[in-house]
């Protein structure tokens, strides 16, 4: 298995542990979908260009205060989940949760995404979920700009249930994502759509 002690911690987490294969947690996969519902009520983003001078603060500054003011972390208990490859273990499919806790030296959108959560410096690719399943937090690329996306109550939104789709009837899928996306929908037959 990867270092994620130490890839999480150039970005100023501290790796707690990989999140049991076995939870129902919605798959890494479609929380990412389910952030490209641009309607939806509570639905939260920034975008700064790419080539502001101060791209990497901005980032930061902004990344923090949606996910700490809309329920990713909060103050007091600041853990979340990243999606991290896990593909090296069959066990957790292509993409797992990994869980960890924002220490006082974070730094997600500089040294964080020119690692573990991205694509280079500044340029931000990652898919966050809270610890109890219901907010889910996108970085993402746009054509001259960077940002974030929050959703609030992913579990329930009838997006993320068709989003799954995409994962059963994809041949390519692994057998690993297969059982969790099964294992997400069983466990959401009890909760109301949205």
């Amino acid at each position: 298995m990867r270092d994620l002690s130490t890839e999480f911690g150039r970005a100023g987490l501290e790796f707690i542990t990989v999140a049991d294969p076995g939870h129902p947690y919605i798959p890494p996969a479609v929380a990412a979908a389910a952030t490209n519902a641009s309607e939806f009520p509570g639905r939260r983003w920034f975008e700064i260009p790419d080539d502001a001078p101060d791209l990497v603060e901005r980032g930061n500054a902004a990344w923090h205060e949606m996910c700490c003011g809309h329920g990713l972390f909060t103050p007091e208990d600041r853990r979340f989940l990243v999606a991290v490859d896990l593909s090296e273990d069959s066990a957790y499919g292509t993409r797992w949760w990994a869980e960890v806790a924002l220490t006082d030296d974070w730094d997600v959108v500089g040294e964080g995404s020119a690692g573990i959560l991205g694509l280079g410096r500044g340029r931000p690719v990652f898919v966050m979920l809270s610890r109890d399943g219901d907010v889910a937090v996108r970085g993402d690329l746009w054509q001259r700009s960077i940002g974030g996306v929050l959703v609030p109550d992913v579990q329930r939104m009838q997006r993320s249930r068709q989003a799954t789709g995409w994962i059963l009837d994809d041949p390519r899928s692994s057998p690993a994502d297969l059982r969790a996306v099964r294992r997400w929908l069983d466990h959401l037959a009890g909760l109301p759509d949205r």
